[in-house]
């Protein structure tokens, strides 16, 4: 019976660590059982079990592949909160463009690098998205004047949703060519 009990508490480790180890965990405390009585066995299992799943739950938390897709959901779900609340008629939706902008940006940061094993075209991939971005602030402010130069007042939703793509898009298309600039020829 305790078996099956400590069995059902392995479902806490995440499902890598279970598929490999669950097994030895298994046969581990059935000889601790044997060995020492089932009290003590669960004394030591059950320490061993509150320090341990939160270590690996963790751990499979904060592995670089689930912290790429979670920062490129999350800005994607503000891009495209962005995009339909623009296409409702608020403009205030450009923040939130700005905001998934900003976000797209800090996904390329040092911290975000520091979750993510290098690579050897990290600079040239700072460059391109520095272009990409100064290519968006460049439209948006073609764009902004196109459609707001006929108007004999220019609506101030209008203007504060190009104004923020623009500022966000040209500041963060700095901070990536500086960045890039500043990166090693090389992966370190």
């Amino acid at each position: 019976m305790s078996n099956a009990v400590y069995r059902s508490l392995l479902r806490l480790y995440p499902r890598a660590f279970r598929l490999e180890y669950s097994d030895d965990l298994v046969q581990v405390f059935a000889d601790l059982c044997a060995d020492q009585g089932p009290l003590r066995a669960w004394s030591r299992t059950g320490t061993d079990l509150l320090v341990t799943v939160p270590r690996y739950r963790l751990e499979s938390l904060m592995n670089p592949r689930r912290a790429n897709i979670g920062i490129a959901a999350i800005t994607g779900a503000v891009a495209l909160a962005g995009l339909l609340t623009l296409a409702t008629g608020a403009y205030a939706g450009g923040l939130l463009l700005a905001l998934a902008l900003a976000l797209a940006v800090a996904e390329r940061t040092q911290l975000a690098a520091a979750l993510r094993p290098g690579s050897a075209d990290r600079r040239h991939q700072l460059f391109r998205t520095g272009g990409a971005l100064a290519a968006l602030s460049l439209a948006t402010l073609v764009v902004g004047m196109v459609d707001l130069g006929g108007e004999a007042t220019w609506p101030m939703g209008r203007v504060l949703a190009y104004n923020v793509i623009f500022w966000c898009a040209g500041v963060a298309s700095l901070v990536c060519l500086f960045i890039g600039t500043r990166s090693p020829r090389t992966a370190a």
